[in-house]
């Protein structure tokens, strides 16, 4: 939660927090870029060499094989794009943060086929920077609850009134100890804190 009425609501150890931040995101996009793109690559570098060797001698096989490499690749420019837009949407840029929070859990629907629902209320028109950190804050927030929670349900509320926005995401998966968030090796949690701070907001 936040107040957007003041402008000086951001931290002032905006500094070592931004540098805190900046590193989380190195972290996250390394890891979206080897789970998605580095294991992809090098399968489709030994699909390649096969196909060096057996192209002459194996046709039918080989002409097989060349249509599945074909899906990765197309596969694997999915992912690029995807990555892309996460990082910065084109929809928040042009069409608001309304827009934005409605493409985010379009896509998450589409992406994990888990159902997740939306409900806004409140004026959605936020400046910048929180408009970015708060669509990121719920995007790290239904990777959660996808990737660690397993969840199949997702229940996304984002509230404006008096110029104190607040969002909540509630799903059906599985939870975790509270002490648990504060590992050293939560880095998710941690990173959150870190972007909800730069913008004197409360997780």
């Amino acid at each position: 939660m936040f107040d957007s009425r003041k402008p000086g609501a951001l931290s002032r150890e905006a500094g070592t927090s931004i540098a805190g931040a900046v590193e989380q995101e190195r972290a996250r996009l390394a890891r979206e870029l080897h789970d998605e793109l580095v294991q992809s690559l090098f399968a489709m570098k030994i699909e390649c060499a096969w196909l060096r060797q057996n192209l002459l001698r194996e046709p039918e096989r080989a002409e097989q094989r060349l249509d599945a490499l074909h899906a990765q690749l197309e596969a694997c420019a999915a992912s690029v794009r995807r990555i892309a837009s996460g990082l910065r949407p084109p929809v928040l840029a042009h069409g608001g943060f309304a827009a934005a929070v409605e493409w985010l859990t379009r896509e998450f629907t589409e992406r994990t086929g888990a159902r997740c629902e939306l409900a806004l209320a409140g004026d959605m028109d936020l400046p910048e920077p929180y408009a970015s950190s708060v669509f990121r804050l719920l995007q790290e927030s239904l990777a959660n609850a996808r990737k660690h929670a397993g969840a199949t349900d997702v229940k996304v509320s984002v509230s404006r009134h008096g110029g104190l926005l607040s969002f909540c995401v509630r799903d059906d998966g599985r939870g975790f100890p509270p002490g648990a968030a504060r590992r050293g090796d939560a880095m998710g949690i941690t990173g959150m804190e870190e972007r909800a701070r730069l913008i004197g907001a409360d997780l």
